[in-house]
């Protein structure tokens, strides 16, 4: 497994991979990358959780990818019960504050 940078050009391609939690069971299906608007980072995956699941952010920085699998560091609950923004690819300030104090990092 490897980490997944950060960095614009250097994302592997994660959409459509099948998203892990640590235990192993399944998250959903990686559907998009959100980029910080300010740096243009990559800093969200977009994971849509069932058919008719809505779309969940999963912070980048807790993913590693293997083949065509990502794994993260939180459960698939903590996934389930995070905030759901508006508009998942497109977030505001607060969407983004109450996502990262979800995920317990530094806004």
């Amino acid at each position: 497994m490897q980490s997944i940078p950060s960095g614009h050009s250097e994302i592997p391609n994660l959409v459509g991979d099948t998203m892990v939690d640590g235990e192993g069971r399944r998250v959903g299906r990686v559907t998009d990358v959100v980029s910080r608007p300010d740096t243009l980072e990559a800093e969200w995956l977009v994971v849509k959780t069932s058919v008719f699941g809505r779309q969940r952010l999963v912070p980048m920085a807790a993913a590693t990818e293997d083949g065509d699998t990502t794994h993260i560091e939180f459960s698939r609950e903590d996934v389930l019960s995070a905030p759901v923004p508006e508009v998942a690819t497109s977030l505001a300030v607060f969407e983004r504050k109450a996502l990262m104090e979800h995920y317990h990092f530094a806004a």
